[in-house]
Order: structure tokens, then sequence, then C-alpha cells
């Protein structure tokens, strides 16, 4: 299970959805997240569909709209990295 985690994460835009989404007080609208980057919808999508897989971050759907949030895991994942880090 750690190694899928460390696969979702070690791709730069992946860890940098992660870490915006784990600043959010409230989940975030997917169509907020593909504003943040300069890769297309498609892709963005892609690297969600791998964050979830890995169980770092989750989302509900509301009417069309997907909306995601970091999962306790996801901040964990994060905190471990900071610390590692420094």
């Amino acid at each position: 299970m750690i190694v899928s985690k460390l696969r979702a994460i070690a791709d730069p835009t992946r860890l940098r959805i992660l870490d915006l989404l784990a600043q959010q007080a409230e989940p975030l609208c997917v169509c907020d997240i593909t504003g943040q980057f300069a890769q297309n919808q498609p892709t963005i999508s892609h690297h969600l569909k791998l964050l979830r897989a890995a169980r770092l971050i989750d989302c509900e759907k509301r009417g069309i709209w997907a909306f995601y949030w970091a999962t306790d895991e996801g901040r964990q994942s994060l905190a471990a990295i900071a610390a590692f880090a420094s």
C-alpha cells in the first residue's frame, strides 16, 4: 500500500494537487483544480484518479461537478514528506 502512495505522489503535478487540496478547508470543484495547472482537463482528471486510487484524496459528485478533498492519509503523507525534506 505504501508503494502505491509513493508512486502517486512521485509525480510533481500530483504532489501539487495533493498539496492544493490539503490546504483547503472545503472540497474543491474539479474546475477550480484544473484552473490551477497548465495541463488540460483530461490530464488533471487522470492525476486525480491516481490520487484517489492511492486513497490520498476523495471526492463526491454534486450535480455535474465533482468536488475533491485530501484524506487524512493524504495529509499524513504530505506531513511525512515535509518532515523528510527538513
